[in-house]
Formats: C-alpha cells, sequence, structure tokens
C-alpha cells in the first residue's frame, strides 16, 4: 500500500507521460501503467482522489474528456513552443548532434508520449555540420561563474590545421587567450563570448574581441584577477547597451563608427533580405520606378554582407566602400582569368 502523496505524484507522472487530449486515460488505464512501471496497485478510489486533489487544491489542468477518461491538459511547455525550441536546437551549429538529440528529448519530456513519437524536427541534426565541441555547455558554465564573481579566464582558442584537425592559434608563439569576459550572444546559429583582452591598451582597442564559445578550450578562472566591464572602455565610458552592439554588429565583428549606406533594390522580393539582417535599421523610399533603401553601418561589416548580396543590391553610397567592393570584384575576377 501506497501512502497518499506518493499516489498523487505517481497519477501526475503518469498523465504527464501517457496522456493528451486525443488519448485520454480512465481511471483503470492509470492503475495499469503504475503497476506496469512502478510494481505499485493503487486502489480506483486512491487515484480519483489523487485526480481530484491535482485538479482542486494544486491547480494542475485535469480534463476529462466528453470520450471517458482524463488528460492533462496545460503544462509547462505548449507543443508549438516545444517545436520552436526543439527546431531551435537541431538547427543550431554550436553543439554536436548527439548533444542536440539529447537536449531535444529533455524539452520533449514535458509532452505526452504519443506527441513525441509524432514529432519531426525541421532539421535533422545528423544532416547539418556541427562543431565538434563536447564540452560547449562546460565552457559556457566556467563562463558564467567567471562573470558572476568578477574574474578574467584564461583559455586556448582554437582553429584548424592543413589536415583538418583542431589545434590552438597562436598568437605572439603564445597559445593562451587571457581576457575579461563581458557578455555571452548567440548570433546566425553560434554562441560567441564578448570580451576585453588582457594587457591591450585603450587607445589600442576598437572594440571588444569576439570568441566563438565552440572554439575554446581547458577554460579556467585566472586568480585573483578582477575583469573589466564595458564602460572601461572610454568610447563606452556614459554607458553600453548590449542590445543596440548587437543590432548594429550583424557579424558581431565591426566597427562603431557608422555611415549612411545607400542602396539600389534590384527586386522588391530582396527587400526581405534587408528586414531579416537589419530590422528596424532600414528605411525605403520610392524614386520613381526605383527603391532605394538606407542602412546606418560599419563599413567593414556591411563590405562582408554586400558580398553576400551583390546579386539583389546595387551599392550606391559611400564611394569609399564602392571602392572597397570594385578592389574584391577585380581581385576575383583576376584570380579566375
Amino acid at each position: 500500500m501506497t501512502g497518499k502523496k506518493a499516489s498523487i505524484i505517481l497519477v501526475l507522472r503518469t498523465l504527464e507521460q501517457y496522456s493528451d487530449q486525443e488519448n485520454p486515460l480512465t481511471q483503470q488505464a492509470i492503475i495499469n501503467r503504475i503497476n506496469q512501471n512502478y510494481g505499485i496497485q493503487l486502489e480506483r478510489k486512491s487515484v480519483a482522489a489523487s485526480l481530484a486533489v491535482l485538479r482542486d487544491e494544486l491547480d494542475y489542468d485535469i480534463n476529462k474528456s466528453p470520450k471517458g477518461g482524463f488528460y492533462l491538459g496545460e503544462r509547462l511547455f505548449e507543443p508549438s513552443e516545444v517545436n520552436y525550441l526543439t527546431d531551435a536546437i537541431f538547427s543550431s551549429k554550436a553543439i554536436s548532434g548527439n548533444y542536440a538529440k539529447d537536449l531535444s528529448k529533455k524539452v520533449m519530456s514535458v509532452l505526452s508520449d504519443n506527441y513525441q513519437k509524432n514529432y519531426r524536427p525541421v532539421y535533422k541534426c545528423d544532416q547539418i555540420d556541427r562543431s565538434e565541441d563536447k564540452g560547449f555547455f562546460l565552457t559556457i558554465d566556467a563562463i558564467t561563474h567567471a562573470l558572476r564573481h568578477n574574474r578574467k579566464v584564461a583559455f586556448k582558442y582554437m582553429t584548424y590545421d592543413e589536415n583538418l584537425h583542431m589545434v590552438p592559434r597562436l598568437k605572439n608563439g603564445q597559445d593562451t587567450v587571457i581576457v575579461s569576459p563581458l557578455y555571452m550572444v548567440y548570433s546566425r546559429g553560434l554562441c560567441y563570448l564578448l570580451s576585453i583582452p588582457e594587457h591591450k591598451k585603450d587607445e589600442q582597442l576598437k572594440d571588444f574581441t569576439s570568441y566563438r564559445i565552440d572554439y575554446i578550450r581547458d577554460i579556467r578562472e585566472v586568480k585573483d584577477s578582477v575583469r573589466e566591464k564595458a564602460t572601461s572602455l572610454s568610447k563606452y565610458k556614459n554607458g553600453f547597451d548590449i542590445a543596440e552592439f548587437i543590432n548594429n554588429h550583424i557579424y558581431i565583428f565591426g566597427s562603431d563608427e557608422k555611415t549612411v549606406i545607400k542602396l539600389l533594390v534590384k527586386k522588391p522580393d530582396s527587400i526581405r533580405y534587408l528586414k531579416e539582417w537589419f530590422g528596424k535599421q532600414v528605411s525605403l523610399k520610392k524614386d520613381g520606378s526605383k527603391i532605394i533603401a538606407s542602412i546606418k553601418s560599419d563599413e567593414q561589416t556591411f563590405f562582408f554582407w554586400i558580398m553576400q548580396y551583390s546579386e539583389h543590391f546595387t551599392l550606391l553610397e559611400p564611394q569609399s566602400l564602392i571602392k572597397k567592393v570594385r578592389a574584391a570584384a577585380k581581385n576575383i575576377l583576376d584570380t579566375y582569368k
């Protein structure tokens, strides 16, 4: 015989795992599931009492189905929310395929088994090139701990050699980087650490340095260190807004020196690319039959963007950026002569 509290927990677990609106459970079905999974035989009146406590005293959304039986309605996440979260996990390149599968199972566990069996992710994790970093979340934990305790961190930052093996990236003969961590940022399917490098004079530092978190290895806190804050840089001494920074840095790197960039939109359908990348920073103006787009961005960042989308847009201003694009285009043509 089991106690009242244990009965309530067993009934709740059974409803969470096996019931939904399309698959209600009768009291006898609940008894059978509990006996099968836990080897405990509940009486029907114990199940009925547990259902009443869950619904009336603990505010669980226990529903009685018109076709008989009970099911758990509202859950921690709705099915559409679980779909969104799992699809985001599967489409992220920052974690390995196996980890994506394991993590998605944890998220899916809030739904019934019946729903999980019918779920298919938008992106299958074995069809995407992914990070090989098995310690990704351990690195995030280490960075989080350092941020919480205002410590600097040291780590090896990896790259690939000619054999496609990951090796430490050397700088001045050293393979260890020391930085003051500031923020972790998710951008375009990858996670980055924004930081201030050690021993870098303020006048030499144009902006933060960024590191792909899945390329970080052997991270540790620097003993007795105190990390610098974003406002320690003279350009941010009056305050720093991380949301504004991200909106202005579509590739994470780049300068804060913004200029107005004007584009000719070749086809109206291409406007969606501007909206997807630049959001509210885009303004459009009709000039006869032409559509002119204006964006505030730094030239370094926008150079890479316009090279990617040159078939959709023609760069009109500024002339300095047009010259860079022309030089790059000429170099490409010379390479493939």
